[in-house]
């Protein structure tokens, strides 16, 4: 007879030792990516004025951040499929 009790089935299996170092990289990328987007939006918020001043005014501000959200939309999958064709090159 068993011994396991209904909260034991529950209970997920700890992280193997061997795929923790793997988790930590793939987790430091996410965070840093998550990064790296946050900045560029950032970058783009304190530039805002002077391009939407260049363009003619707060009418157009809306646009802009359309544009902007767009452009970085639609090119992320492309960077991403490209990273995929040619992957890692050494540089020996």
């Amino acid at each position: 007879m068993s011994t396991r009790t209904c909260t034991d089935a529950a209970q997920p299996d700890p992280v193997p030792e061997a795929a923790a170092p793997r988790l930590r990289i793939v987790l430091a990328g996410a965070l840093l990516a998550m990064m790296l987007a946050a900045l560029d939006q950032n970058f783009v918020n304190t530039a805002l004025p002077r391009m939407v001043s260049e363009l003619g005014g707060m009418t157009h501000l809306s646009s802009v951040v359309t544009a902007f959200m767009l452009t970085s939309t639609t090119t992320t999958p492309l960077y991403g499929k490209r990273s995929d064709l040619h992957g890692r090159r050494s540089r020996a």
